[in-house]
């Protein structure tokens, strides 16, 4: 496989790998996004409260099954911080860290993993792999299709797998809103070979759509002016609102807070419009891109560049709860067009 080399251009990369370096084994790939360790499972109580009557000491929660009295609840810990990853019941299954899955993605596409990442500490993890070659589509423009593999300790994410498209000019993600698989924490937790081509059929359906679309789109011009009117479609100006707090009377109240909101998110389409139009020539590729990286690198992370804005944007766009501004855009832009299946 090839060695793959990044050329960002945003002063805030959104790729939710770490630096990649090229195609490594999964376990590699975990130990050097800091991934490779191990936690222990603490059971969860309380410390009663004030009163002569206080019993004192720590109190575990318990309850009796058939095999006698267990503790309901456990905190999952890491092993070299202390730090608290989730909490649980005790049907919770108790695995030593990640490497369960590092073992699993390794055994079905074996040195292909990309890089991983780290979400909150550990609380969530990501590993992206390549299965399939890079898409050129003319003018230096590239995506990688790939799959991103996700977990979590805290319970917000089960194993799960999507088709991702990166773009290296904007550093976007693309991720398609299908899982490709998905699999509860369970005490049978795995995922089994017969999988493998599954999802390596389901990724490459996604990647050939995908530069289908962008093929189409590129190849079709777009004005500055359209694309004004496009943002004004998607995320409508905010002026205000009438109100009739006073007895018999419409006041117009100046919603400031909602016409800032609007305004930043007008400014950071247009940031990135002028940048893609810069480097390519104007098209509705483009102007898809431009919305795209506005929502992603921008309005998802509150226009904030800390790690903790950044990682909650990477959750945002996995989990989709974003604004939609990107697939809004992609829906008026092939409006009447057939991409097929």
């Amino acid at each position: 496989m090839k060695k793959l080399s990044l050329q960002p251009v945003q002063e805030n990369p959104f790729n939710v790998g770490v630096t990649e370096h090229g195609a490594m084994s999964a376990h590699d790939a975990l130990r050097e996004g800091g991934g490779d360790f191990n936690v222990y499972y603490a059971p969860a109580g309380f410390r009663p409260q004030g009163g002569h009557n206080s019993p004192g000491g720590w109190h575990s929660v318990k309850h009796t099954t058939t095999q006698g009295e267990v503790n309901s609840n456990y905190y999952v810990v890491r092993e070299d911080t202390h730090q608290p990853l989730g909490l649980h019941s005790n049907r919770y299954p108790q695995y030593k860290g990640y490497h369960h899955i590092a073992d699993m993605i390794e055994e079905l596409f074996p040195m292909s993993t990309t890089g991983v990442k780290l979400i909150n500490n550990g609380q969530r993890i990501i590993f992206t792999q390549q299965l399939h070659e890079e898409i050129d589509l003319g003018d230096g423009d590239i995506i990688k299709p790939k799959v991103i593999w996700i977990d979590s300790f805290n319970g917000k994410w089960g194993t799960g797998c999507f088709s991702v498209m990166d773009r290296l000019f904007c550093m976007n993600q693309l991720i398609d809103k299908n899982m490709l698989l998905k699999v509860r924490h369970t005490k049978n937790h795995e995922i089994r070979l017969n999988n493998r081509k599954h999802i390596l059929h389901e990724s490459l359906m996604t990647a050939k759509k995908m530069e289908r679309i962008a093929l189409i789109l590129k190849d079709t011009e777009y004005t500055t002016r359209e694309f004004n009117k496009l943002v004004e479609t998607i995320c409508p100006t905010q002026y205000g609102y009438w109100s009739n707090q006073e007895v018999s009377v419409d006041t117009w109240v100046a919603n400031t807070r909602a016409i800032n909101v609007q305004q930043r998110e007008h400014e950071a389409m247009l940031k990135y419009w002028n940048r893609e139009t810069r480097n390519f020539s104007k098209n509705k590729w483009c102007a898809y891109n431009s919305v795209q990286s506005a929502e992603q690198h921008d309005i998802n992370t509150g226009h904030k560049n800390s790690a903790l804005a950044i990682e909650n944007g990477i959750i945002k766009n996995i989990d989709g709860k974003g604004k939609g501004y990107a697939e809004k855009a992609k829906e008026l832009l092939l409006a009447g067009v057939d991409v097929g299946n």
